[in-house]
């Protein structure tokens, strides 16, 4: 086995002891405490209005457009340090199905950025919804607290994809009440219909069927009926 292939085996195998060492964490503790807790969650009582540049889906690309991905390509020979162009071709393999190429990318986009830069925050953020798609809830969340944490205030963006991440994992109540603080920061973006169509345009019809699940289940758990 050449050196390259055993780095990535341990990477993938660290990842995935990490991943359910998380996912146990929080199974076991629960998010409680200051802005980061014990176990790492950001808390459902502060209030996140705070804006976050760093948090853009790439643009995407049709992995069968071959014209653009080669174009991607290019620039990636040309610039082989460019993170936005390493973020977006992570998101182009995953859509292939090469899930390990893709985490590779990420990982190597997070490693070139200016450590707690915006474009390694930017990194971090679409690298934790890569890994939610991936049904990779924990790995997710684990990317997203280190977004949150580099950023150093209180991001938006945070309760509603937590709790969408947790709603996900089948963590209910825990969803909720992250759905709550997001609720609390943003009222007429995620406690109005209209307000959640807007918000969640990029977002995949599972997930905005996931949120419109937890849109109901929130309005049930303050007495409002799940409409």
């Amino acid at each position: 086995m050449s050196r390259l292939t055993f780095g990535l085996f341990a990477d993938a195998r660290n990842h995935v002891l990490n991943s359910a060492g998380l996912l146990l964490s929080l199974i076991l503790s629960g998010a409680s405490g200051g802005l980061y807790g014990q176990d790492g969650l950001p808390s459902v009582e502060d209030n996140y209005v705070d804006t976050d540049n760093a948090a853009q889906f790439a643009q995407a690309i049709d992995p069968q457009d071959r014209r653009a991905v080669q174009q991607l390509e290019q620039l990636l020979r040309y610039d082989e340090r460019n993170v936005p162009a390493r973020v977006q071709n992570a998101h182009v393999l995953l859509n292939r199905g090469l899930r390990a190429r893709a985490a590779q990318e990420f990982d190597y986009a997070i490693r070139v950025a200016e450590a707690g830069s915006r474009l390694q925050r930017y990194a971090y953020w679409n690298y934790g919804w890569a890994l939610l798609r991936s049904a990779d809830t924990a790995g997710a969340i684990q990317q997203w607290q280190t977004a949150a944490q580099l950023h150093g205030g209180k991001p938006d963006w945070v309760p509603p994809l937590f709790a969408l991440a947790f709603w996900q994992s089948g963590d209910r109540e825990l969803a909720v009440s992250y759905y709550k603080a997001a609720v609390r920061a943003l009222p007429e973006r995620w406690g109005d219909r209209h307000g959640l169509d807007d918000a969640t345009k990029e977002w995949t019809a599972n997930e905005k069927f996931a949120l419109g699940s937890l849109y109901a289940a929130w309005r049930e758990s303050i007495g409002l009926g799940g409409g």
